[in-house]
């Protein structure tokens, strides 16, 4: 079993692809572009924390699009995730569900933390941004805060071991 992370994958929301610039020409191809390489990469044993703003769609297309999607996943609240809890447990959708996980020495969140927010040994893994810059994406090497927002790692989720070798953190 392998562990993942990925945030901001929107699926769903059309405004998105204008205001990331994402490199899809309609909101279906980014869906489906998504779950192809979500599962290129997650098996149905490994685990996923999606450090949010999941989706904007309605309770059938999510409901398809967790069927679709391998893994079993966390989902850390984003500013987008603004349905009941009960509505992201039901149905087996997510595992687990948190405003922030701390694992390992890693603190998962949706916005990046200050370092005064967190302890100085973690790092924090979080989404947010987007393709906007406080850390250019998930290899910055000696980096307190590391976004993994889909436009910084290829719409593909990434291990967190992959993060932590690449950072030379552990």
């Amino acid at each position: 079993m392998d562990l993942f992370v990925i945030s901001d994958t929107h699926f769903g929301h059309k405004n998105i692809l204008k205001l990331c610039n994402r490199p899809f020409e309609s909101v279906e191809q980014m869906d489906e572009s998504m779950i192809e390489k979500w599962n290129s990469v997650v098996s149905v044993n490994d685990k996923v924390i999606h450090c949010g703003d999941f989706g904007f769609c309605s309770q059938e297309r999510f409901d398809v699009l967790m069927r679709c999607l391998n893994g079993r996943k966390i989902l850390i609240l984003g500013n987008h995730d603004n349905r009941s809890w009960r509505f992201y447990l039901d149905n087996n959708r997510f595992d687990v569900i948190c405003k922030y996980l701390s694992f390992k020495g890693i603190l998962f969140t949706h916005r990046p933390k200050d370092y005064f927010d967190m302890c100085e040994e973690k790092l924090n893994i979080h989404g947010h941004i987007h393709n906007n810059v406080i850390n250019t994406g998930y290899d910055n090497t000696d980096q307190k805060r590391i976004n993994v927002s889909v436009e910084v790692i290829n719409y593909t989720p990434i291990s967190v071991e992959e993060i932590r070798d690449k950072n030379k953190w552990r």
